[in-house]
């Protein structure tokens, strides 16, 4: 189910025997534009660090009861590899907690023991909001959250928060839309055009993005659709 990450920041952080804290942040990699790890604040359990829970430990949100499941217990989590709020997240740091773990490494190919990317390029989706959007012709505003599939922690959009002249709107790019993204100057660059901004689809944040939406999106942009096996607008 898709579901907006700025709405799940906050939610319960609940491990298979008890609450351990709540969801703080999340990390992602921007290719491809995945979660990696949720970020825990457990400083009413475990003070003086940082708690980052892995993908793999990641179930459904629950809307309802306002929950993230965690398929770990509070003793694997408390004796996971430590890291201060003040450490940047390290490959070496991966390394150590997929192998307390015991899962294999995202960054793997599948059956390999070797490292295949050496280094870590994880984003805060807290530090990337916020971030100035520009189009081809001009700048239309920025990033103000992105739209998550809970399923399997792909980041399906980001919303994109229009300036005035723009109409003050939301709206929804796909990642593979983003042509680049400058981290040190903090911006995105998407290949759309001003006419295309302002007659594109409203988001609203009160409604579910469901398949509905989503295609007529995607047809709006002539773009294939990411859920069909070929692509194919059908």
């Amino acid at each position: 189910m898709l579901k907006s990450i700025n709405e799940i920041i906050g939610y319960s952080l609940i491990a298979t025997d008890g609450e351990i804290g709540n969801c703080h942040d999340f990390l992602f990699e921007d290719r491809p534009w995945i979660v990696r790890y949720v970020v825990a604040d457990t400083s009413q359990w475990l003070i003086g660090r940082k708690v980052l829970l892995p993908l793999m430990a990641l179930e459904g949100a629950d809307g309802i009861t306002k929950w993230l499941h965690v398929n770990l217990t509070k003793s694997q989590i408390k004796g996971s590899p430590p890291l201060s709020d003040d450490e940047p997240v390290s490959r070496q740091y991966e390394k150590q907690s997929f192998l307390y773990y015991g899962w294999p490494a995202y960054w793997q190919h599948s059956g390999s023991q070797e490292d295949d990317e050496p280094e870590s390029f994880l984003r805060s989706a807290k530090e990337v909001t916020g971030y100035t959007v520009r189009i081809i012709d001009d700048t239309i505003g920025t990033i103000s959250d992105f739209i998550v599939d809970d399923s399997i922690w792909a980041i399906r959009y980001g919303v994109i928060a229009t300036d005035e002249a723009f109409g003050n709107r939301l709206v929804l790019v796909a990642p593979e839309w983003i042509s680049s993204v400058d981290f040190l100057k903090q911006s995105a660059n998407i290949e759309l055009t001003t006419e295309q901004i302002e007659k594109c689809p409203e988001y609203n944040p009160a409604e579910p993005v469901n398949r509905d939406y989503e295609s007529i999106l995607y047809d709006y942009y002539g773009r294939p659709y990411y859920w069909t096996e070929d692509g194919s607008n059908e």
